[in-house]
C-alpha cells in the first residue's frame, strides 16, 4: 500500500488487524492451524514504533512452540522457521 502513496497514518487508521497463519499435520493425522495476529492496539503500536510491541508473538515463535509441545512435527515446521 505504502507504493500507492497511502500513508502510514491512513494505513493505521483503517487497519482492525492483520493475521498469519499456517495448516499443519497433527501426530494423530488431523490438521491444526498456528495463528498470528495483530490486533488494532498492537498494529498502532507497530506504525508508531516500527517494531511489534514485548507482548506480540511471532508466527515462527508460535511454531517453535508447537514444535517443542509436540503439537507438530518440526520436519514440517522447518520451512517455516528462520534459521537462528
Amino acid at each position: 500500500m505504502l507504493e500507492l502513496n497511502v500513508s502510514r497514518n491512513q494505513l493505521s487508521d483503517v487497519l482492525c488487524g492483520i493475521s498469519n497463519q499456517r495448516l499443519y499435520d497433527t501426530s494423530d493425522h488431523r490438521k491444526t492451524g498456528i495463528y498470528e495476529i495483530m490486533d488494532r492496539k498492537e498494529t498502532s503500536y507497530y506504525f508508531k514504533n516500527q517494531k511489534t510491541s514485548d507482548q506480540f508473538c511471532p508466527l515462527a515463535e508460535k511454531i517453535r512452540i508447537a514444535v517443542k509441545n509436540g503439537q507438530i512435527d518440526s520436519r514440517q515446521a522447518e520451512q517455516d522457521i528462520p534459521q537462528q
